[in-house]
């Protein structure tokens, strides 16, 4: 029903809809989640609160696997996602890893997952902990490889997307053959930018409101780059901190900041016979997911969905929320441990505003994929993103980085089967 299919969506972390055994016969639904711990742990008892508030026992019917994306993952953080997500019945596949910190694990709640190898494409140096790790499965026919990126934000763009291109190219060495499909998530590392996107179907206003934001973030930029200072931290104006804290409250401001900032590529280059990894769509209102800090005593309205957060130590940021600008002023430009949340980072030549959409979806098919209708390769990918949720640790902190969840449908091309949407 319509109401059932807003309270999956408004919930997040779970497929949009219930999915039945003979839909799901002819390809594969993948659950898939990102998060940058920022080197924090969060217990086991706030990841199965907000993992069991999200993923409903009966749309597990057909969920081949559940693939987690952690960056920088925080100590004791290991165990406590295996804990949660044992509770829950799934169990590991198989995972990778570099230095410990960027990792990609598999979860299935059955036996329709078959690991068929393990990437590992450092950024620099063997040892670099960042880079991309992943796995390449066999899900429901397809061979499907799954890689965790997190990209250094202080490298320039050209060089920060290399990593990319050298795992697509080792997933297809495991596999063999090559794979059906590449997805690659997690924390690619691009902030907001200016450049003023497209115009689309949202509310009035939104084309000034874009062309005002990337403006000035541009001007921004411009004049610290001008500096003389190698490294540093610069507070946002107060009329550019007020318009993007008025805006990031509601879901048109949200969309319309996203269209004239999102600082994402829109496709990066593959290896191993794929096409280019494109970018998933943010939805319409969808919350930045950098840099959030101190939410801890915020008052919030017992209806709202964030009012979890007090009590559970997790929120759900859903597309269509809206909140007190205080709340957004306190989450977004907060400070944080280091006073860089909301601000403008400079390293060398690299200037970025530590807030942006970072944790992202990219999707890549086989190279020959791309004629018409995309018949050569007999296999389509739909992705959904779906609300991201904020965690805090232990000591009342929202980790600098949301939850982000996507539920991913790969079938054989022609195949009449129910997408995630």
């Amino acid at each position: 029903s319509s109401s059932a299919y807003s309270d999956s969506h408004r919930i997040g972390l779970h497929l949009t809809a219930p999915i039945c055994h003979d839909q799901m016969a002819t390809g594969a639904r993948l659950l898939l989640l990102t998060l940058n711990e920022g080197k924090r742990g969060v217990s086991a008892e706030v990841l199965r609160a907000a993992l069991s508030a999200s993923i409903v026992a009966a749309e597990w019917a057909g969920l081949g696997a559940l693939v987690l994306a952690r960056q920088e993952a925080g100590r004791g953080s290991d165990d406590a996602w295996a804990t949660a997500l044992g509770d829950l019945g799934f169990r590991e596949i198989g995972a990778a890893s570099l230095d410990g910190t960027t990792s990609l694990a598999v979860y299935s709640p059955g036996s329709a997952v078959e690991l068929v190898g393990i990437v590992e494409a450092p950024a620099r140096e063997p040892s670099d902990a960042k880079g991309v790790a992943g796995a390449v499965v066999r899900v429901s026919g397809h061979t499907v490889a799954l890689l965790s990126a997190h990209l250094d934000g202080n490298s320039p763009p050209e060089a920060r997307v290399l990593p990319v291109a050298a795992a697509a190219s080792r997933a297809a060495d495991v596999a063999g053959r090559g794979v059906d499909a590449a997805l690659l998530l997690g924390d690619v590392n691009f902030a907001a930018a200016p450049r003023n996107g497209a115009a689309g179907e949202d509310a009035p206003g939104a084309d000034a409101l874009r062309s005002e934001a990337s403006g000035k973030l541009g001007e921004a930029y411009a004049a610290i780059a001008a500096s003389q200072d190698e490294k540093g931290v610069y507070p946002l104006s107060g009329e550019f901190k007020t318009l993007l804290t008025e805006n990031l409250a509601t879901p048109a401001g949200r969309s319309a900041l996203a269209a004239a900032l999102d600082g994402c590529p829109q496709s990066m280059r593959a290896g191993g016979g794929l096409a280019p990894f494109m970018a998933q769509a943010l939805p319409f209102g969808a919350f930045p997911t950098y840099h959030l800090c101190d939410v801890d005593g915020f008052e919030l309205d017992r209806s709202s969905e964030l009012a979890t957060l007090q009590s559970d130590g997790f929120g759900i940021l859903g597309t269509t929320l809206e909140v007190p600008p205080a709340f957004v002023e306190r989450a977004y430009f907060g400070g944080g441990a280091k006073g860089h949340a909301g601000a403008i980072k400079k390293r060398k030549d690299v200037c970025r505003l530590n807030l942006g959409w970072l944790d992202r979806l990219f999707v890549s098919v086989p190279a020959a994929a791309q004629s018409v209708e995309r018949e050569a390769a007999g296999v389509k990918v739909d992705a959904r993103q779906l609300a991201s949720v904020m965690l805090v640790d232990g000591k009342g902190k929202a980790l600098d980085h949301t939850l982000v969840a996507w539920a991913v449908a790969v079938d054989d091309m022609g195949a009449d089967a129910t997408s995630p949407a």
